[in-house]
């Protein structure tokens, strides 16, 4: 089912993009004043290069800066602009999506969970998907509860995640430990999740900034107000010392409504940033809240003609 579905978007994107429709009514679309913040994690080279391609032909590609002074009145922007941010800091990053941002020179934000950074292992999700996916144990247990794996991984996954997310930051690492103290899993599984170096995110700083997404990635909204400052201030500062220019901008761990509230979002407004990011589909404009402003997840987007038809709202016959 999802096969044909992905048939038939590739194939009305194409009709809606050769057939002048797409940029004929980017001129005229009621909504074309609001900005797209785009959101990817990890996507094929050949994918990005297509994206791309097909926003700077329909779109303005702008920084979140500037994204961020127009939002605040501080600075217009063209219609119909988009802003391209990556999450998790990545080393694919630097291999597949940096040259493809250099070519068409265009900019671009990553948020970056320092302490994966610093350790140079994978971030604990990352390493719990790797477990799920590749153990031979029928069960996992996290405390007192038990996971059978199954056949569908991707739900015992998402299962365990759920459980480590609710846990106290003391608690989800020991629950970790005590998960991998006997894991063995093939390289295949983990070699996606290697993060950045220090040395590859400065060798970048001329096309992409990049800002504070916490120390470990936790659930913030169940951690303890000190926990909360520390996960926050200290990934910002940890970026600034580093490497040595002003951090502005946050993203919220996985970023839905069940990952932040009010007291998380007003810890991020009292240390000293400008906007946080959300993964909660939708487009901004002025007069947003700029402690929960949305994003477009992008990452399962087949082709540049399929993104640019959702981004121009021209999607109208299947769930986006």
């Amino acid at each position: 089912m999802q096969a044909v579905k992905d048939i038939i978007k590739s194939r009305y994107s194409s009709l809606m993009w050769n057939s002048g429709l797409v940029s004929a009514w980017l001129k005229f679309r009621p909504r074309k004043h609001l900005v797209a913040i785009l959101n990817y994690h990890h996507i094929a080279s050949d994918v990005f290069a297509d994206h791309v391609r097909s926003l700077v032909k329909a779109f303005r590609v702008i920084s979140l800066a500037e994204c961020c002074d127009y939002l605040q009145g501080r600075l217009d922007v063209p219609t119909n602009s988009v802003v391209i941010t990556f999450d998790d800091a990545y080393r694919q990053f630097f291999d597949d999506v940096f040259p493809i941002l250099k070519q068409y020179d265009v900019p671009a934000t990553m948020f970056v969970p320092t302490d994966s950074i610093d350790s140079q292992e994978p971030l604990w999700f990352n390493r719990v998907k790797a477990l799920v996916f590749g153990t031979r144990q029928e069960s996992l247990r996290i405390d007192d509860a038990v996971v059978n794996i199954g056949e569908d991984r991707q739900r015992a996954y998402h299962e365990v995640t759920a459980l480590l997310n609710g846990c106290s930051l003391e608690a989800r690492d020991a629950s970790l430990d005590h998960l991998f103290r006997d894991a063995s899993f093939s390289d295949r599984h983990i070699a996606r999740y290697r993060p950045l170096t220090w040395e590859q995110i400065r060798e970048m700083r001329e096309f992409v900034t990049f800002e504070a997404h916490t120390l470990s990635h936790p659930n913030l909204r169940i951690l303890d107000s000190w926990e909360l400052v520390r996960e926050i201030e200290g990934s910002k500062r940890r970026l600034e010392e580093t490497l040595n220019h002003e951090v502005r901008h946050f993203a919220f761990p996985f970023g839905q409504r069940a990952h932040f509230n009010d007291d998380v979002a007003d810890v991020v407004r009292r240390g000293g940033f400008d906007c946080a990011l959300t993964t909660i589909r939708g487009s901004c404009g002025p007069g947003d809240d700029l402690f929960r402003l949305p994003r477009i997840v992008c990452d399962g987007i087949n082709n540049g003609r399929i993104l640019v038809t959702r981004l121009s709202n021209l999607w109208v016959f299947l769930s986006t």
